[in-house]
C-alpha cells in the first residue's frame, strides 16, 4: 500500500476523500463501517481491513495511490461549500505529480459535472474550470507555453 504522505496529500484532501468514500457506501455498508470503527475494537478493525484490502488485490494488481484524489473530487465537486475551493486548490498544487491517467479522469469528471450543472455555485465552477484547463500531458503543456 502506498503511503499517502509520500504523495504529499494534505489532511484536507484526505478529509474530503474519507467523506467521498463514506458517501459511496450503501446503507448496509455504512452500518457495517460504523460497527467496525466505533468502540474499543476500532484499531483491530482498521488493521484487519488494511490487511484484507492488500489481500484482495489480484495477481499483479496494485492499489491506485491516487484513488483518494478521485474520492475527494467526487465529494467536493457538486457542493456549494468550501470543499470545492479546498479540493480544487489541492488538485492544482499536486497536478504535476499526478500521472496522465489521473489528470485525464479528473478533467473528465469536472467537465461532465460542469456540463450537467453539478459543479456547485458559480464561484465553485470557476475553481473547477481553472483545474480543467490544466495540461493533462506534455503536448498540452507545450501548447500552453508556445508563443
Amino acid at each position: 500500500m502506498t503511503d499517502n504522505l509520500q504523495l504529499q496529500f494534505s489532511a484536507d484532501l484526505m478529509f474530503y476523500a474519507a467523506r467521498g468514500f463514506i458517501e459511496g457506501l450503501s446503507a448496509s455498508q455504512r452500518d457495517v463501517f460504523t460497527a467496525l470503527f466505533s468502540g474499543e475494537q476500532a484499531s483491530v478493525s482498521t488493521k484487519t481491513c488494511l490487511e484484507q484490502a492488500d489481500f484482495e488485490l489480484g495477481f499483479e494488481e496494485t492499489a491506485d495511490p491516487y484513488a483518494p484524489v478521485l474520492a475527494a473530487l467526487g465529494y467536493a465537486l457538486p457542493r456549494m461549500t468550501s470543499a470545492g475551493w479546498t479540493v480544487a486548490t489541492e488538485l492544482e498544487r499536486l497536478w504535476d505529480t499526478f500521472p496522465e491517467k489521473t489528470r485525464t479522469m479528473v478533467r473528465q469528471k469536472i467537465e461532465k459535472a460542469i456540463q450537467n450543472g453539478r459543479s456547485g455555485a458559480a464561484v465553485d465552477t470557476a475553481h473547477w474550470e481553472r483545474v480543467a484547463r490544466l495540461p493533462v500531458n506534455e503536448v498540452e503543456k507545450a501548447a500552453l507555453t508556445a508563443f
